[in-house]
């Protein structure tokens, strides 16, 4: 069994720190900030675990969003999509995330 401790790196966020990062971000357009915020906590929602034991991690990420089913949710494959491309936003904006994409078809590949 191959079990990855996805905080084994101190600089890894979790994404309570990601959600506190965007809400102190004077940059980001305040629209974006309040979408950003909503999809970390719809995140750790669906998740079902606390934001502060969710690493930011697009591999992390990934693999959790495989297992969600927007039906489950009472949401639309497009919210979904949302979602998930909020929460790269999120990460991108505060210089955690890779250069690929949580929605893409390429990262359902990787999965």
């Amino acid at each position: 069994m191959n079990i990855q401790n996805h905080f084994s790196d101190t600089a890894l966020l979790s994404l309570a720190e990601l959600k506190t990062r965007v809400e102190q971000d004077s940059k980001l357009d305040a629209r974006k900030q309040r979408e950003m915020i909503s999809a970390i906590n719809t995140t750790a929602k669906w998740v079902n675990l606390p934001a502060e034991m969710i690493p930011a991690s697009a591999t992390f990420l990934r693999g959790k969003f495989q297992e969600i089913h927007p039906a489950h949710h009472h949401v639309t494959k497009r919210r979904m999509q949302n979602i998930k491309s909020l929460i790269l936003s999120a990460m991108r904006s505060q210089g955690s995330a890779p250069k690929w994409d949580l929605t893409s078809p390429r990262c359902h590949r990787l999965g």
